[in-house]
């Protein structure tokens, strides 16, 4: 009865012991599994929405950072619990001949403790670890939404390109016939048709060079998507509304929010708790021990407490003396927290640095947006139409016509161009801050 009701005891001590993860993370964790669990459909002409949904279910490198993340919070049960119990077994080959009787076997069962707080500061080195991961995964998230929106917004550019390059031969096909026309009733000469063939030429070359392109284009798309070889992805059809950047909140945002530098705050955190932990060595953990030897009768039947089972228990100190070693853990430890510290203060002075050199970016875009929406198309569109009167009216050469046309199509181009940049330096600032700075709908 004595020996139950001690395994009984270690085995619920280990049991009181055994610690687990945070309830947060597991609810996150859950969270982002039924993310993956989901079904996102590409079909017809989808939005950037769809894209950023699909990618989030079906991207490896996400799921990799995912799994990654949930690894290490599944560990920290594991280092936080008790060492497992130990039971032996011994036969006696040859009976020991006692008093009361022969010992005949021995069964054993050890269980071990730390000193008192070991497990706690375990668990917290294990939980700082799985945020860590946590911070990480999050910088995967917001890296693979960029790379999304980046590839997106550029799939969309090559559209437009070869939209344009299209339109400006539609357009030019058009004038050649009105030249031949001309030609035939001696209101122009030659030489506009040959400056026509040769724009042809050379927006056909340009036109065949885009759309070779356009696989690759769609790759990059598809790889970002983790979508299969065979997807068709069309060309999108417009632009994700503009994000409204303000410098200051963006740096704010950038410095409370980027994931790098969560991650560090964790295992500074982590290396605390370490600190913490390498203290513990110092005292001495404990093991509790429980001995039944199993006994036969004695050769005298009337001996007094005859086959009688001897029970013992023990009690073991690991003592700490190595001094050195236990001071030397925590110096190791004191220098991965300066070590933390310090490349914490270069990755904010790194995140800095970048902010501002992709708001500088965002800011020239936004402003040619402006300037070619606002002063420079409309002011090229009114060349045209004027050159288009002096032209009919044969106070201007087919030349002025050409160059105003060509003209009017290199600043839509552009226009589009600086839309694309604008929107990738959005999403690139939105993925350093890890916050969105689009308007809600």
């Amino acid at each position: 009865m004595i020996r139950f009701t001690l395994i009984a005891f270690l085995m619920i001590s280990s049991a009181v012991f055994a610690a687990g993860g945070t309830d947060e993370q597991k609810k996150l964790a859950e969270d982002a599994g039924g993310e993956f669990a989901g079904e996102a459909v590409l079909a017809g002409d989808p939005s950037l929405e769809d894209y950023l949904a699909y990618a989030a279910q079906n991207n490896p490198g996400l799921r990799a950072a995912y799994h990654g993340w949930t690894s290490r919070l599944e560990r920290v049960p594991s280092v936080s619990s008790l060492p497992e119990p130990v039971f032996s077994y011994m036969y006696y080959g040859e009976s020991v001949e006692t008093r009361v009787g022969p010992q005949r076997q021995k069964f054993s069962l050890r269980q071990s403790f730390p000193w008192f707080g070991t497990l706690g500061a375990r668990e917290s080195v294990a939980e700082q670890e799985a945020w860590a991961a946590y911070r990480l995964f999050q910088a995967e998230k917001l890296k693979l939404a960029y790379q999304v929106r980046k590839a997106y917004s550029e799939y969309y550019l090559l559209g437009r390109r070869i939209e344009i390059a299209r339109s400006t031969l539609e357009l030019l096909s058009g004038w050649e016939s009105i030249s031949r026309t001309r030609l035939e009733t001696g209101q122009s000469g030659r030489s506009d048709i040959v400056r026509i063939e040769i724009e042809i030429a050379r927006v056909t070359d340009a036109l065949r060079a885009l759309e070779d392109s356009k696989v690759s284009a769609a790759e990059d798309m598809k790889n970002a998507l983790g979508a299969p070889a065979v997807l068709e992805i069309p060309f999108p059809g417009d632009m994700p509304e503009p994000a409204a950047i303000s410098p200051d909140t963006v740096m704010a945002a950038v410095l409370r929010n980027n994931p790098s530098i969560l991650a560090i705050d964790h295992m500074i955190m982590r290396e605390e708790n370490a600190l913490r932990l390498a203290g513990k060595s110092s005292w001495p953990d404990f093991s509790l021990g429980l001995d039944y030897i199993d006994t036969g009768p004695a050769l005298d039947p009337d001996m007094p407490d005859s086959g009688k089972d001897p029970w013992m228990v023990s009690l073991s100190v690991k003592l700490p003396i190595w001094f050195d070693k236990n001071s030397a853990m925590k110096e190791e430890t004191r220098a991965k927290i300066e070590m933390n510290r310090y490349e914490k203060k270069d990755t904010e002075g790194d995140l800095r640095a970048r902010v501002e050199k992709v708001l500088a970016g965002y800011r020239d875009a936004s402003s040619k947006t402006d300037l070619f929406s606002g002063t420079l198309i409309p002011k090229a569109e009114e060349s045209l139409a004027v050159t288009l009167i002096e032209y009919e009216g044969g106070e201007a050469d087919f030349l002025h016509v050409l160059d105003a046309q060509r003209l009017l199509l290199d600043l839509r181009l552009e226009m589009e161009e600086a839309l694309v940049k604008r929107e990738i330096r959005a999403a690139e600032l939105e993925m350093l801050a890890g916050k969105s700075f689009r308007p809600v709908n």
